[in-house]
């Protein structure tokens, strides 16, 4: 396996991390405080927390699932 394939991997394993640990953190916190709804005033620390963790997964797994042309 060459350097690029392997450091590839690393940052889709890591993107994907940090999408399960933001779909994880909106699913404790919905059933820790039964609070679902993402546009009820008083949540938006979490869901600011969701979107950060989430957003950087999704985005990091849309970058990284191809590999580079020309290897």
């Amino acid at each position: 396996m060459a350097e690029g394939e392997l450091s590839r991997r690393l940052k889709m394993t890591g993107s994907a991390l940090m999408l399960v640990i933001g779909i994880s953190f909106y699913w404790g916190y919905g059933l820790a405080y039964g609070e679902w709804n993402i546009f009820s005033p008083g949540n938006d620390g979490v869901y600011s927390i969701v979107v950060f963790f989430a957003g950087i997964g999704a985005l990091g797994i849309l970058l990284f699932r191809k590999r580079p042309a020309g290897q």
